[in-house]
């Protein structure tokens, strides 16, 4: 047990974004907050250069119940989960 408990993912999450934005490509550009959507993403444009990428920062989704075919609803509408 490592004690983090229910933030684990959150934890998890963030030292992968702190691990993207030291990469090279990432560590020079400059970061910018893009206005969300309706969901629990948020989003920050980054500019290096020529380079521009787009960070998303977006927790997992919890499978819901199956609704057709014995599938949740996450995969029969192909949702973006990365």
């Amino acid at each position: 047990m490592d004690g983090r408990g229910a933030a684990t993912a959150r934890v998890d999450r963030l030292g992968a974004m702190l691990d993207f934005s030291t990469r090279p490509a990432s560590a020079a550009a400059a970061r910018a907050r893009i206005a969300g959507d309706a969901s629990t993403r948020s989003y920050e444009r980054l500019v290096n250069g020529g380079n521009r990428f787009i960070l998303m920062n977006a927790r997992a989704r919890r499978t819901g119940p199956p609704i057709k075919r014995g599938l949740p609803y996450s995969a029969i509408a192909h949702l973006a989960e990365t």
